[in-house]
């Protein structure tokens, strides 16, 4: 029944590794693991590889495919060794620069690097051809020296420097030393000779560990120098060719051979073997082991020839699994278990298949590396008292000294000693059990039995030898919540709660009366689930309720409540079948979905699945135990395992989560600028970006969940779909972004973001600062380079306009002046000689004399007014509707005056003035007086009417009189006035009306625009 005491998960060719021979595995700064191999150098992140390989037509690719070593120098640059030559891979390029030291002809195949070390004073030492060679690198500049050591250093197999420099090697004969001095190595320091080394000179390993001692290993022979001390242990292994030696954490060495895997603890003790086993898929996957590694994380990595690598999870061993073994005489006797108890020197294991009592040397499994070395003996039942096969003990409880009760799932209750006698058997068609299926038995404080069946809940008193049958009754609420009872839990007062398929029940013995908990339909502060699986009460008092389906529960007994825990918390899976406490007081459960820790404190979950060590994904109900050494059992369908939780390692290292790589527009980037402090450049027109990250857990990465956001355009954040690492943004305006990345570590809470960098999207060149404020400066020039030519341009336009008016002006005041002065002078004359004349006549009278000189006179005085009309006409710039209907009325009042029998009448509708030209007005007027003369020639009317009417934008008038008017079929050929009248309003625009009839006097209309 042996349990594998190092359990390895495996990566090789079908995981994307480029070849399955294995030289070497290095961690970098960065986390990354790279590994060396036989075709190719790859760098893994957990989720995938990237390969490096040779090329004929790149002299920046790696000289070789065959990778022998790697390091990493102080300026965070590889080193890598191989067949043909030494590689510096500069991480900001991403390019290697080929390195054949002297004496290395680069066109020849074989110039092997045979060893690749790096010192604590942080030189890096290789020896190739016989010759040794010692790195000196600049941290600040990366910047690197190559000198090769004096001729005097004699060769060597295998090589380590201490922290002062100095070198340790192995040779033909023994152990050496070569201290450095002043920057050099004046010379060999022989601290061991011993001749067994001949035979396996070339195979020599020497290796200085955490604490500076040195190990000097040669097949079956361990020298451990202690270099302050300057003494010699000599210890012994098997016999074996060593080719590989590394340590671990803890300080163990673990040495690789040609024969599997040794491990010696700090002092040189055999701790274990870990070989390849036919058949088993965790043993080593090759014998022959090529280079062994632990990361900063604690793990183990083991590379093998032509096996891939190995990956060793110190973790698992904590994890014993009991597994049946058919050649072992200790074995469990099946796979499938089911129940578990353990007193001071007895197990008993319940299988699908019988019990397994096994007697302890120890009464805990501390003080044992396997189950096997802990067990004496064992006894397997496996047919009940009538000699029926028993099958599925689902429970086992001692009852009184050496007397024990066995619940089965067909059989009833087995009761047994524990040398395997079976003394009865109690079934179904028994007087007080009426149930074959046994879930559970529980001795309670008073010595009483509780038994869970399919049935109903069964309590027997062993005093009274009476059993007390409880079931449900849909009529009684203080009765049983289901029959179908899975468990059974006494608390610190003696109540019993009951787990069944129909809820929660606590029993009261002192009332003898049942509380029912039962899951209310969208009641966050009910049970969870009604199927109910187990119950317990912590070492606060708390108790915890487990659910079929809906995760486990905290009971509040002051209110009445339950609090939830499920999978949206972090659990890994809501079906749990038992729960337990520690001795810290966290608590441990079984699910379909593996084991989960619940850190009472916090809230928080840790879960643990197969890759961990656990024996199982899924678990047994009612398989839980924990014995006096704070040990705890699980039993599960695919065997027994058995841990104590205070022996998990839980590492101290800060899990890196890195920018694995990021393209623009689809074209991939070199990441590593980010990693060291860089911000990611992206101009405006470069459309899509990518970002792939990932958490360098190489043990644990399925159970990392992602959440991503940019700052600055993610409002919140995405919680990435499980397997998914890479996010991708279109499109984004430019500006400033912070890129986060935060993980759940195994079910836990959201980290603080462990990723976080700068993006900065490049605004066009037309909207940096400098081309804007040009911009901003060019157009105002340009602006007040317009305005001022606008300007000038008005001006010299209002100039040229107030010139012309001047000009118009002028040439009107000159008109009038020579009207008044030239025209109305001449016209003055006439009036004045006429009334001369007129007045000499009146002496001596002559009637046409008279009468042709009063007409003269009068046409004169006439054609003055006229002559004044005009003036008044040209001297303005514009004349109101208003001045107009003034002048008419002037007009009307003169004629008035002259023709005394005649009425004149003016009549306005304005509703509001309006502006006419000078031209108009003196249109306008002149049409009037010609209306108004004619009706004074030819009507014979006694009143004639003139009417304004201003409606914007037309002005109308008529002139109307009650004379005797004339037929309209005259013949107006000849009579000019009337021609002219029409001309006038034409040339205005507008049209003329004439109203008339024999007898029924003339109006004559016209409009105009205004």
């Amino acid at each position: 029944m042996a349990s594998a005491q190092y359990r390895f998960s495996h990566l090789g060719i079908a995981q994307g590794l480029s070849q399955n021979s294995v030289q070497c595995v290095f961690q970098d700064s960065e986390g990354y693991m790279w590994i060396g191999t036989q075709d190719g150098l790859n760098r893994y992140d957990a989720y995938s590889f990237r390969i490096f390989r040779h090329s004929n037509n790149d002299t920046n690719s790696i000289s070789d495919n065959f990778v022998i070593g790697i390091t990493e120098d102080d300026a965070h640059n590889l080193w890598i060794a191989t067949r043909n030559g030494m590689n510096h891979f500069d991480r900001k390029t991403e390019k290697f620069d080929q390195l054949f030291p002297d004496g290395m002809d680069k066109k020849y195949f074989h110039n092997a690097i045979r060893h690749l070390y790096k010192a604590q004073n942080g030189n890096i030492y290789f020896d190739a051809h016989g010759s040794f060679y010692c790195v000196a690198i600049n941290a600040s500049t990366s910047a690197y020296k190559i000198s090769k050591l004096p001729k005097g250093f004699p060769v060597a197999f295998n090589f380590s420097a201490d922290a002062r420099g100095n070198l340790f090697a192995a040779d033909s004969a023994g152990f050496i030393e070569f201290e450095f001095v002043n920057g050099i190595y004046p010379g060999p320091k022989r601290i061991y000779t011993d001749t067994s080394f001949k035979s396996v000179t070339k195979l020599t390993q020497t290796y200085i560990d955490k604490s500076g001692r040195c190990w000097v290993i040669n097949q079956g022979n361990v020298l451990i120098y202690d270099l302050l001390n300057n003494t010699i242990q000599h210890k012994y292994i098997p016999s074996t060719i060593v080719s590989c030696v590394g340590e671990d954490l803890k300080g163990n060495i673990w040495i690789g051979s040609v024969r599997g895997v040794i491990v010696l603890d700090r002092d040189g003790k055999l701790l274990g073997t870990a070989i390849n086993k036919q058949g088993a898929s965790t043993s080593l996957s090759s014998n022959n082991v090529l280079s062994i590694y632990c990361d900063k994380a604690g793990l183990i990595w083991i590379g093998t020839s032509e096996g891939g690598l190995n990956l060793y999870n110190p973790l698992q061993d904590v994890f014993m699994i009991c597994r049946n073994e058919q050649d072992q005489e200790k074995s469990i006797s099946d796979n499938v278990t089911w129940s578990i108890f353990q007193d001071d020197k007895k197990l008993f294991v319940g299988t699908s298949t019988g019990l397994d009592i096994f007697t302890l040397k120890e009464s805990d499994f501390k003080k044992a590396r396997t189950f096997e070395e802990n067990v004496v003996s064992n006894i397997f039942l496996q047919k009940d008292i009538f000699g029926k096969p028993l099958s599925n003990i689902t429970s086992v409880v001692e009852v009184e000294d050496n007397v024990y009760w066995a619940g089965t799932r067909n059989n009833g209750i087995i009761i047994f000693n524990s040398e395997g006698k079976i003394f009865s058997q109690v079934k179904d068609d028994s007087a007080f059990l009426g149930s074959n299926t046994i879930f559970h038995l529980m001795l309670s404080k008073d010595g009483t039995i509780w038994i869970s069946t399919i049935n109903g809940l069964y309590h027997f008193d062993f005093a009274s030898k009476n059993m007390d049958a409880f079931k449900t009754d849909p009529n009684n609420s203080n009765t049983l919540s289901g029959n179908y009872v899975i468990s059974t839990y006494e608390d610190h007062e003696g109540k019993i709660w009951i787990s069944t398929t129909g809820g929660l029940s606590c029993y009261s013995p002192s009332t003898k009366k049942f509380r029912n908990y039962v899951s209310g339909y969208n009641d966050k502060k009910s049970l969870s689930y009604n199927i109910v699986t187990s119950c317990m009460e912590d070492s606060r008092g708390k108790l915890w309720v487990t659910t079929l389906g809906g995760g486990i529960n905290l009971f509040d007994p002051s209110t009445n409540t339950f609090k939830s825990f499920s999978q949206e918390e972090g659990l890994s899976n809501n079906v749990v079948y038992g729960v337990g406490e520690d001795e810290k007081g966290d608590l441990w459960m079984s699910s379909n979905a593996g084991i989960s820790s619940f850190q009472v404190k916090t809230e928080t979950f840790t879960n643990y699945f197969p890759n961990d060590g656990i024996v199982s994904s899924e678990y047994s109900q009612n398989g839980f135990f924990k014995n006096k050494a704070g040990e705890i059992y699980f039993a599960s369908p695919e065997g027994l395992m058995i841990f104590n939780p205070a022996a998990i390692y839980q590492s101290t290292f800060e899990l890196p989560v890195i920018l694995t790589s990021y393209s623009i527009n689809y074209v991939p980037k070199n990441a590593y600028d980010v990693s060291i402090g860089k911000e990611v450049n992206v101009m405006w027109n470069e459309k899509t970006i990518s970002f792939e990250f990932a958490a360098l857990d190489f043990a644990n990465a399925k159970k990392i969940s992602y959440s991503y956001k940019l700052e600055g355009f993610d409002n919140e954040w995405v919680i990435a779909n499980p397997g998914q690492r890479i996010s991708t943004y279109t499109n984004l305006p430019y500006g400033d972004y912070i890129f986060k990345v935060r993980i759940k570590k195994n079910g836990g809470q959201w980290s603080h973001e462990y990723l976080n960098f700068a993006v900065h999207v490049i605004p066009p060149f037309w909207f940096s600062w400098w081309f804007i404020t040009g911009e901003i400066l060019i157009g105002l020039v340009l602006l007040i380079l317009v305005i001022r030519f606008y300007s000038q341009r008005k001006l010299r336009k209002r100039l040229q306009q107030i010139e012309i008016q001047q000009k118009i002006q002028f040439e009107r005041e000159r008109i009038s002046r020579d009207l008044h002065d030239n025209v109305g002078a001449h016209l003055t004359y006439i009036i004045q000689s006429l009334d001369n004349i007129s007045y000499r006549t009146v002496k001596n009278p002559s009637e046409k004399s008279t009468e042709k000189i009063d007409e003269l006179s009068d046409f004169a005085r006439d054609t003055m007014q006229q002559l004044r009309e005009t003036i008044w006409a040209i001297n303005k710039e514009e004349i109101s509707i208003s001045a107009l209907h003034e002048k008419i009325q002037d007009h009307l009042t003169r004629l008035k005056t002259a023709i005394p029998f005649i009425d004149f009448k003016i009549e306005t509708n304005l509703n509001r003035d309006g502006i006419l030209k000078p031209s108009q007005a003196i249109h306008i007027f002149r049409l009037i007086q010609e209306a108004i003369n004619n009706a004074i020639k030819h009507s014979g009317s006694k009143l004639i009417v003139v009417k304004m009417n201003f409606q914007k934008p037309k002005l109308q008038v008529s002139i109307s009189d009650s004379g005797k008017g004339f037929s309209k079929d005259a013949d107006f050929n000849g009579h000019y006035g009337l021609e002219n009248m029409k001309g006038r309003v034409k040339e205005m625009g507008g049209e003329l009306t004439i109203l008339t009839d024999n007898g029924m006097g003339t109006e004559i209309k016209f409009e105009v625009p205004v």
